[in-house]
């Protein structure tokens, strides 16, 4: 495992997760970071609370700013296409798609996210297909390398920020409210 792959992980007990896999998460996320930042400090779109939040506000303009993401985004040279939960950022040499989590958290992924970052911006084509990918992603779930809520995968270390890990079911995480 590379030295900043075993950095990623370093934080977990768990078994060192397939190289390819830990490379592509590293990668999704470094460019979800850069989604994030660049809504919030470029165009000044607000994060979402919640992943409904957001649904309301791309989509049905209930935010104070009536936000209209796809001409923000046009202003600044970028295209910014709104869904369900989610957003998709095309970079000029970068696609990201991803979608908010429960508790509006910018650091999910599930295997179809993964896979399109992969088809979009042409990387490990050679090395995954999308059902060796989905088996990688359920094998680090079942060892407690990722952990999910109702519809992403995290990275132990970031959702344990905001949750904490149910002992019961190793990949699952039970929210828990830091007032």
């Amino acid at each position: 495992m590379s030295v900043q792959n075993k950095q990623l992980f370093a934080r977990t007990n768990a078994p060192p997760m397939h190289e390819d896999l830990a490379t592509i998460i590293r990668e999704f996320r470094s460019a979800q970071d850069l989604a994030v930042v660049t809504l919030r400090d470029r165009l000044g779109v607000p994060l979402p609370a919640t992943n409904i939040d957001w649904a309301r506000w791309a989509h049905f303009g209930e935010s104070p700013q009536q936000l209209t993401l796809h001409e923000l985004g046009k202003a600044h040279g970028l295209f910014i296409r709104t869904h369900g939960h989610g957003v998709e950022i095309r970079f000029p040499s970068l696609v990201i798609d991803f979608d908010w989590g429960d508790r509006g958290e910018g650091y999910g992924f599930d295997v179809w996210r993964l896979w399109n970052h992969c088809c979009e911006n042409r990387i490990y084509l050679d090395r995954f297909t999308y059902d060796l990918m989905k088996l990688r992603v359920e094998k680090a779930v079942a060892a407690g390398e990722l952990v999910s809520d109702s519809h992403l995968h995290y990275l132990r270390h970031e959702r344990e920020l905001f949750g904490a890990v149910s002992a019961s079911s190793p990949g699952y995480i039970q929210l828990t409210s830091h007032a």
